[in-house]
């Protein structure tokens, strides 16, 4: 869209800091971060890494699951597949007069592990998948101030995303593997992404008017076997402009406009206009519209992405995405002494032409396709209060999902469904204690199907609410924090769908939606200096 986001980063200060997290879960996750930083002078440097490890789940496992010894039986496979992670990052920053010049520079490598069932007739001999994905990020960044009435803001970044699929023939009895001979069982596949943002902006408070320019530069590279002739490329580069007007106190207008060319699709203009109006007393008053456009990425294109969590295949023949957005949004802040109210109120609608999305083939495999026409509306509230160390939220949204079927038949246009949050914490200030509950409720949502003679169904989705609870206790000033809790505390794993008589319609409309109710314990130690 044509809108912009200003980042306002935390002023460093002179000295040394410190910290570490180890995390447990029940469900077999074992975490550990831990990132030192230090600023002399003008200069800084930061220094994190972390290792996330997931030992597997299944659906018969019970709390604290702990294997004793590795089996060579169906209870191999994993219903979520165990995975590690390990995370680098460093930050060098420094203060050039009125500029902030940073380089940033991390690393991701992950391995998921899917252990196949034990293979017939003797159980003796299994095919393992091992799916490995390398991320190297390096991004650079200017800001600050350019004279005396002009922000300027420089980014520039080199992504490269490497995954490597490997399929392995084990031999339970001796634990001896190989690689597979079939070549569509062993994939490496590499995407390099440079990107480039420039702007300037105009920063006078006093000024009726202020105004945004820049330009962004995009180009994507991938290559591998399951890329199309084993090399594509896309690039996309766009010029950018809006201008901020501030006839009085209480309205603001910005209207914004961007220009994109890119290399594989015809782009249109992308114009967007909102506005701001502000009343005395708290209560505030905003609208907008946007033209949106998006491109397939190269992933969606080509890539043909296996692995337990997914089988997608790319589609040479995507067209790009156009769409009109639409928002209204109300809001209504009062503070009187120790008490903090707020009230908001507000609703969008999307219209979309040839949404980029994912159809189901046969068995479990997907393909990118394009749905000739979407829309989505909603409306939803929020409320919240706050006082002294008690604080509350509650929230309702009714969304509405466009239903292509009622083009051609006597269905509702919309589907809906509601969704209901609420959030509670509670600080015991002297104790160092802060209590804290998270509920949400997911409604009913019904769905219309069609069967090749053209008879139409009704069936629905399951309702379900999912509720975490945990607490958190200070020692030592804030050197230690440690917390403890639950999540899932409703014990929520798969939610069935249901025809209209309310009979299960069976497995094609079972949805995992967790690995039950789970407890962990976390502890975070910070040292400031």
């Amino acid at each position: 869209l044509a809108g912009t986001i200003n980042i306002i980063m935390k002023k460093r200060t002179n000295g040394f800091s410190a910290s570490s997290t180890s995390y447990y879960e029940s469900a077999g996750q074992y975490n550990f971060s831990g990132q030192v930083g230090f600023t002399i002078k003008k200069t800084g440097i930061l220094l994190s890494g972390a290792r996330y490890y997931f030992d597997g789940w299944r659906n018969s496992d019970k709390p604290f699951t702990v294997e004793r010894s590795r089996v060579a039986d169906s209870m191999r496979y994993m219903d979520w597949k165990p995975k590690e992670q390990f995370m680098g990052t460093i930050v060098l920053s420094r203060n050039i007069k009125q500029l902030q010049a940073s380089f940033t520079s991390d690393y991701f490598f992950e391995e998921i592990m899917n252990r196949g069932f034990p293979r017939a007739p003797y159980q003796e001999t299994a095919f393992d998948d091992y799916y490995k994905t390398k991320r190297f990020n390096n991004s650079f960044r200017l800001y600050g101030k350019a004279g005396k009435k002009h922000y300027v803001n420089l980014v520039s970044g080199l992504n490269n995303y490497t995954r490597i699929k490997n399929t392995y023939f084990k031999d339970l009895a001796t634990l001896e593997q190989n690689l597979t001979e079939n070549q569509g069982d062993q994939d490496t596949s590499r995407f390099n992404n440079i990107t480039t943002r420039f702007s300037i902006s105009s920063a006078n408070d006093s000024s009726m008017l202020n105004y945004e320019t820049g330009f962004d530069l995009g180009y994507e590279t991938g290559t591998g076997l399951r890329i199309k002739n084993q090399k594509q490329s896309i690039g996309d580069y766009a010029v950018f402009a809006s201008v901020e007007y501030r006839p009085s106190e209480k309205v603001v207008f910005k209207p914004a406009l961007r220009v994109i060319y890119n290399t594989a699709y015809s782009a249109p203009l992308v114009p967007s206009f909102n506005i701001k109006y502000t009343v005395h007393g708290g209560h505030t008053l905003r609208a907008s519209y946007a033209r949106g456009f998006r491109s397939p990425s190269l992933k969606e294109l080509y890539f043909y992405f296996v692995d337990v969590n997914h089988n997608i295949t790319g589609n040479q023949e995507l067209e790009a995405e156009h769409s009109h957005n639409f928002t209204l949004h109300y809001t209504f802040r009062h503070r009187r002494k120790k008490t903090e109210y707020a009230f908001e109120l507000g609703g969008f609608y999307n219209h979309i032409e040839n949404l980029i999305t994912l159809s189901l083939g046969s068995g479990n495999s997907y393909s990118y396709f394009n749905l000739d026409l979407y829309k989505s509306t909603a409306v939803n509230t929020t409320i919240s209060f706050n006082r002294k160390q008690f604080q509350a939220s509650t929230g309702f949204s009714y969304i509405g999902q466009y239903n292509q079927l009622s083009e051609t038949t006597a269905t509702p246009v919309f589907v809906y469904s509601p969704e209901t949050k609420f959030n509670l914490q509670y600080r015991l200030v002297k104790a160092r204690c802060t209590f804290s509950l998270f509920y949400k409720y997911t409604g009913i949502l019904p769905l219309f199907a069609s069967d090749e003679n053209g008879n139409v169904s009704q069936m629905k989705t399951g309702a379900y609410s999912m509720a975490d609870f945990s607490v958190m206790k200070s020692f030592f000033g804030e050197f230690v924090k440690m917390t403890a809790g639950a999540k899932n505390l409703f014990n929520v794993t798969n939610v069935a769908g249901t025809t209209a008589g309310g009979t299960h319609a069976g497995g094609d409309l079972i949805t995992p939606i967790g690995m039950g109710r789970i407890y962990f314990i976390k502890l975070d130690l910070n040292i400031t200096r």
